[in-house]
């Protein structure tokens, strides 16, 4: 993440050596490193949050900063190794047509946003208690998709108080994890 930021020139070579000083707590470090960051001004925090979603930190950029125009902002395409220095036209605008999809991304949260997951104190998340069951049930003849709206019923019946989330990203197809083909 540190090295990210310094190659898109968010942080200096002096910003990271405290960061690499490993007698501070990891937690302290990072505080620092972002003090140091917000100091430098907006265009520093954009390139941080930037940076962050570059790898893979969606909801860090949704919890710091929720009205971040990168969250609407495309994404650069991300050019092979072999292809990484200038190239012809032809190339770069076959390589722009072809930007990667966000598709087939299954994301469950045990709740809503925003909200606690609730746990028993000997047996654990009450999400995942319902998920083992459900999904150890109904694997053999139940798709994923309908596997997490069973579990969100089960949770909703059996404890009443807590909603599971599934979020589908381009998740279209039907996909079991045990087809019976074992029985």
């Amino acid at each position: 993440m540190v090295m990210a930021l310094y190659e898109k020139g968010v942080v200096s070579q002096q910003m990271i050596e405290p960061y690499r000083d490993t007698s501070i707590t990891p937690r302290e470090r990072k505080r620092i490193l972002y003090r140091e960051i917000t100091r430098r001004g907006p265009q520093a925090f954009t390139m941080l949050l930037e940076a962050l979603r570059e790898m893979g930190h969606w909801d860090l950029v949704r919890d710091l900063d929720p009205n971040s125009p990168l969250q609407l902002r495309a994404r650069r395409p991300v050019l092979p190794p072999n292809l990484s220095g200038p190239q012809d036209n032809f190339v770069s605008l076959t390589i722009e047509k072809h930007k990667p999809l966000y598709s087939n991304i299954l994301i469950a949260n045990s709740t809503l946003p925003g909200f606690i997951s609730h746990r028993d104190v000997k047996a654990g998340s009450w999400y995942i208690q319902v998920l083992c069951e459900v999904f150890a049930e109904r694997a053999h003849d139940c798709h994923v998709d309908e596997l997490f709206t069973l579990v969100d019923k089960r949770l909703r019946l059996r404890f009443g108080r807590q909603t599971s989330s599934v979020d589908r990203w381009g998740f279209n197809n039907k996909l079991y994890l045990h087809p019976g083909l074992y029985e």
